[in-house]
């Protein structure tokens, strides 16, 4: 490719590929490179390899466009991946890119992954990721139930906030029906008004 941190990772890792290679030296230029899929592959495939270091790397690269995305993705496959992954620092890492959707996976397939601190991560995310809260809450056992509603229901979804209220065991209608009304759409908000124990009064 014309992309010289893409091609240079690419080589490092190829090089530490061959036998006796100076392993610290290439795990140190492949981290200066900062292309994070070849960090990742480096990391998985190089016997020595140093992967607090490379997990680091990781962590706190920020360069490109869609940064946030494809290091909580390549964060993600590390922690999945990588035997003796530090797994809270790679979590905290996804938690701080913001990126809903590999919270969610996070949670879901991470052995021993901190589920209130990831449901807290995502609920501060931001309106974007109300898909991820109604998942969160409909897939990952023990999830916060009443955190993960406050949540969708400040991101004024009213279609998403409605679901949450029909699906999930235990959901607390009165925080939900606050963010229908807050959305200010008619259909759902007649739609909630029919679920057993709503709110009627305040619908």
């Amino acid at each position: 490719t014309g992309d010289t941190k893409y091609t240079n990772a690419e080589y490092i890792y190829y090089f530490a590929s061959i036998p006796n290679a100076p392993i610290d030296k290439l795990a140190d230029a492949i981290v200066k490179a900062g292309n994070v899929k070849y960090i990742y592959i480096f990391a998985k495939n190089i016997s020595r390899a140093q992967i607090d270091k490379l997990a680091d790397a990781i962590i706190n690269a920020k360069a490109g466009d869609h940064w946030d995305r494809m290091n909580a993705e390549y964060m993600y496959h590390f922690a999945t991946d990588i035997t003796n992954a530090p797994i809270d620092k790679l979590i905290n890492g996804i938690i701080n890119t913001g990126n809903t959707e590999y919270m969610y996976y996070s949670a879901k397939y991470i052995k021993n992954a901190p589920i209130d601190k990831l449901a807290d991560g995502i609920v501060n995310a931001g309106d974007g990721g109300a898909g991820d809260i109604y998942e969160f809450a409909r897939d990952i056992p023990n999830a916060p139930i009443n955190i993960l509603a406050d949540g969708i229901a400040n991101t004024k979804n009213a279609e998403l906030i409605y679901t949450f209220a029909l699906n999930i065991p235990n959901a607390p209608i009165d925080i939900l029906a606050d963010g229908v009304i807050k959305s200010g759409v008619s259909k759902y908000i007649y739609e909630f008004a029919k679920l057993p124990n709503a709110p009627i009064d305040k619908l």
